[in-house]
């Protein structure tokens, strides 16, 4: 296994909760909070449910909810998604066409993504 991001947890009673996680959650505060670090450390406060089998948190990219899966499930999910080295898209091949080049960087949350779909769909980019 590789390691690729070290995820810090800490579980106790950490404050209210946000409007919306309790209303999601029914829960008053927050009870985990995950901490890990991209080049820039991040800290997000959540709820873990009743049975345990779900994190309920709102971080930089809105509410999210980490649901527990079988290692069944995860090898389903895995199986029925495209291929990570050549993912599906639009785009025809054409090498004689080297096309433009350009670098989108910035923290995570910050429409990189977004703003290279638009480039794709409207000025011709891949």
């Amino acid at each position: 296994m590789v390691l690729l991001h070290q995820i810090n947890l800490k579980v106790g009673k950490l404050g209210e909760t946000d409007p919306e996680i309790a209303e999601k959650t029914g829960q008053k505060f927050y009870n985990i909070e995950l901490s890990y670090s991209f080049g820039v450390d991040f800290s997000e406060l959540g709820v873990v449910s009743e049975d345990g089998l779900q994190i309920t948190f709102k971080g930089m990219m809105g509410i999210a909810v980490l649901k527990w899966m079988t290692e069944e499930e995860a090898a389903a999910l895995e199986e029925e998604g495209d291929p990570i080295e050549a993912p599906p898209g639009p785009y025809i091949i054409q090498p004689e066409n080297h096309g433009k080049f350009l670098w989108i960087t910035g923290a995570p949350g910050l429409g990189k993504s977004t703003s290279a779909q638009l480039l794709c769909r409207t000025a011709g980019y891949v």
